[in-house]
């Protein structure tokens, strides 16, 4: 039996601060693209409104979602931190990026 699992995810920048620009965003699409490369899941959809992110992932069920979700939201944080573009780091203080939800 094969399963197929799609998830709508809401992510959240801390504080819902406004730093999603088109190179936070490109650099977000990236690490979520090789997060789902190595988790054999899909990006379907991703799209960016100033303060959130919204994707569409398919999953093969393999992989609790949650550790997916984890691992986007880690890599992610790291990439974007290591720029240290002064959107993120005037918006953002402290070591974190996302909210804690």
């Amino acid at each position: 039996m094969v399963y197929q699992l799609h998830a709508h995810i809401v992510l959240i920048p801390r504080y819902r601060r406004n730093v999603m620009t088109e190179r936070v965003s490109d650099e977000i699409r990236s690490a979520l693209i090789e997060v789902c490369t190595r988790f054999d899941s899909t990006l379907d959809a991703f799209e960016t409104d100033g303060d959130h992110a919204h994707l569409l992932i398919t999953n093969a069920a393999k992989v609790a979602l949650s550790r997916l979700v984890m691992s986007m939201k880690t890599l992610i944080a790291m990439r974007v931190r290591a720029k240290n573009w002064p959107e993120v780091r005037e918006a953002l203080w402290g070591q974190h990026f996302w909210s804690p939800s």
